[in-house]
């Protein structure tokens, strides 16, 4: 039954997002993780670069299983009192572990302002969710931004921590969004954060490996309905453009809505008034423009639904044969 339990408390938890999006609390457990990190980082972050590195590991890993094994403590004695409440609170859990429809109302927010010529704040929204510069950024860019962002997204702010619910509920759900947080605040490849940032860094790669393929896969699906290319064509386009990212994972995500939609993404970005060397994803043609950011948001949809279905018929499929 613990399969059924956890595929209904994924599926509820979704819903919570469509409807409710992300509280942004000062309870909300992201933001209390972002706290635990800065002072870890504050704390721990000195020494020589071995030392940095042990601490960074050791610290982090204490801090992500501290804060899993209260999940799992919680989540226990719920379904000691009742099933339904056990699906009920970790339902709740799992919610707060996504971030679709902030995400998507982002996305959302800056096509409406490019479709009204306001580009001083899609820049300024655009802001919100890349770390590149955007304060010269023009529709082109911009829309790649965006795009790039949903590709990347649809995977570690949704699937991904709903990929590790399915299979160890909302602990673990906890645990895969502790490092996909810890990776974003400290693990940049810079001076302050390159030893320290390590184990953080390579945990989240590790832990994406299979969620951010399994999304590309998914997301190709979404050529059936636009016919850009073949469903083959799109798969094949994606494996081969993903190698070039610098990420092991986040090129799949990206490669795989370049060929979607059948434009390219990645090239130079300014970064901290910094120009970034990136390889080029994708061999498309059609433009960057506001209507590929409205298209990134139904692939976005088509992709998080078919993950649902495909968890739904898995689950059916593991219980029929057990």
């Amino acid at each position: 039954m613990i399969v059924v339990f956890h595929l209904t408390a994924v599926t509820a938890a979704y819903l919570l997002d469509q409807l409710f999006g992300d509280p942004h609390k000062g309870w909300h457990p992201v933001i209390i993780m972002g706290k635990v990190l800065s002072l870890l980082d504050k704390h721990g972050n000195r020494g020589s670069e071995q030392t940095k590195k042990i601490k960074g590991i050791v610290f982090i890993y204490i801090a992500a299983l501290s804060l899993t094994a209260g999940a799992f403590a919680m989540t226990s004695l719920s379904y000691a009192l009742a099933p339904a409440a056990g699906v009920a609170l970790e339902a709740v859990i799992i919610w707060l572990m996504i971030g679709g429809r902030s995400m998507k109302r982002s996305a959302a927010d800056i096509h409406q302002e490019l479709a009204k010529g306001n580009l001083e704040k899609a820049r300024l929204l655009t802001s919100y969710i890349v770390s590149r510069d955007t304060s010269a950024m023009t529709e082109k860019e911009m829309s790649r931004s965006v795009v790039e962002s949903t590709g990347e997204n649809a995977s570690d702010s949704v699937t991904a921590p709903l990929f590790y619910a399915l299979l160890g509920g909302a602990p673990l759900a906890v645990f895969y969004r502790f490092f996909n947080t810890a990776d974003a605040m400290i693990g940049y490849k810079t001076e302050k954060h390159a030893s320290f940032g390590f184990g953080a860094a390579k945990t989240d790669d590790l832990l994406n490996l299979l969620p951010a393929r399994l999304t590309a896969v998914l997301m190709g699906f979404s050529s059936l309905w636009l016919q850009r290319q073949t469903l083959l064509k799109t798969w094949k386009d994606t494996i081969q453009h993903a190698r070039l990212h610098e990420s092991p994972n986040a090129g799949f995500g990206e490669s795989a809505m370049s060929a979607v939609l059948f434009t390219q993404l990645g090239g130079p970005a300014v970064y901290h008034g910094r120009v970034k060397e990136r390889p080029y994803l994708g061999i498309g043609t059609l433009p960057l423009n506001k209507e590929r950011i409205k298209e990134s948001i139904f692939v976005w949809d088509i992709t998080i639904l078919l993950f649902l279905t495909a968890a739904w018929i898995g689950g059916g499929i593991y219980l029929g044969l057990a």
